[in-house]
């Protein structure tokens, strides 16, 4: 089940997001770090009333943010549909290592879709690090178009930006 988050849940929110860094880390990706994401991420996205879990048999597995604000650097990207058109991106997303490869990603990617058309948005974005294969196959699973990559700095490989337009039924 995908409901929105209660402030009860950060702190399991927190858990699954050392451990997500934890592989990440050994797997050697620099994607997440001490830096980011922070327990100030997923608060403010809580209070923002954009924050949403997975839970299973009343434990918290996994943890989305659905968000309508794009960050700056988007807007270096060559998007399909530019300009000033709503859209809704899924961030911050992490699963419990312990409960991976069960399609609890993929239920975000849609509970993402039905949450978009019920606000009347019909275009979705998102981005992964390129060291981050696991998330490439979902997006690719669920239908979005890869469109372009951005570098920064602070990481060692560059990140994928993904977008997909959803159509009502």
């Amino acid at each position: 089940m995908i409901r929105r988050s209660k402030r009860e849940d950060l702190e399991r929110i927190m858990e699954i997001v050392e451990e997500s860094k934890v592989i990440m880390k050994e797997t050697g990706s620099d994607q997440w770090d001490e830096a980011y994401p922070l327990y100030s991420d997923y608060e403010n996205d809580h209070d923002k009333e954009r924050l949403f879990v997975f839970e299973k048999d009343g434990v918290v597995c996994g943890v989305a943010c659905f968000n309508e604000t794009e960050p700056t650097h988007y807007e270096l990207l060559s998007w399909s549909r530019p300009g000033e058109e709503k859209v809704l991106l899924t961030q911050r997303l992490a699963v419990d290592p312990n409960v991976r490869g069960k399609g609890i990603a993929e239920a975000f990617y849609q509970y993402a879709e039905q949450l978009a058309m019920n606000r009347g948005i019909s275009y979705m974005k998102t981005d992964t690090y390129s060291l981050n294969p696991a998330a490439q196959r979902v997006f690719q699973k669920k239908g979005y178009t890869y469109i372009g990559e951005w570098s920064t700095p602070e990481r060692k490989a560059p990140f994928y930006f993904y977008e997909k337009t959803i159509q009502r039924d």
